[in-house]
Parts: C-alpha cells; sequence; structure tokens
C-alpha cells in the first residue's frame, strides 16, 4: 500500500485499497505496519544509520527513501494515523478509506 501511494499510482493504489479487510480489528495491523514501515523511511532521510524495525533489506529502504520527498512521506504518515483515530471512533471503514484515498492522491 505504502509502495503504491508513494509512486502515486492510482489506479493500482484504488484496487488496494478495496482489497482491504472492512473488519476493524484486521485493518488496523495493516495500518500499523504501514507507519512502522513510513518511520523507517523518516528516519533513513535523516541518517542512513537509521535503526530499522520494518525493513530488513536496508538497501531497499534507503532507495525508497531518497526516492521520495520527506514532505510526501510525512504527508502519506500523517493521513494513515488521521485514518487510525477516525476508524477508533467507529466511523464507516469504506467511507474513511475512501477519505484517506482521497487524500493521499
Amino acid at each position: 500500500m505504502v509502495t503504491l501511494a508513494l509512486s502515486k499510482n492510482t489506479l493500482a493504489l484504488a484496487e488496494l485499497v478495496a482489497m482491504l479487510p472492512t473488519k476493524q480489528d484486521e485493518l488496523f495491523p495493516i495500518l500499523t505496519y504501514a507507519e512502522t514501515l513510513l518511520r523507517d523511511l523518516i528516519l533513513l532521510k535523516k541518517s542512513e544509520d537509521a535503526v530499522l524495525c520494518f525493513y530488513s533489506d536496508r538497501e531497499k529502504a534507503i532507495e525508497l527513501s531518497y526516492s521520495t520527498s520527506l514532505s510526501t512521506i510525512l504527508s502519506l504518515y500523517s493521513q494513515i494515523g488521521k485514518t487510525k483515530d477516525t476508524l477508533q471512533r467507529n466511523a464507516n471503514i469504506k467511507l474513511t478509506l475512501s477519505v484517506m484515498l482521497a487524500n493521499i492522491q
């Protein structure tokens, strides 16, 4: 999901979002993994020696980090956080994911 969002492949991202689980307890771990991945990319923007939590392939993470602007990564990280906050308030999952998709684009 994150790689598609960073690549701006709107159609593929929309298809992926449509396939995400519609149960909160299944969706939250996916969003949390996405946040962890983005956390690694943010830290790599500041230091190539950063301790990574998600990536086991440091070179791949560095490559993705350098190919994307910090503002784009931070924006996506923020949007995922807002989505999680909204879902914790028992919002409609499909609608919330649609809003997330619209805000990512």
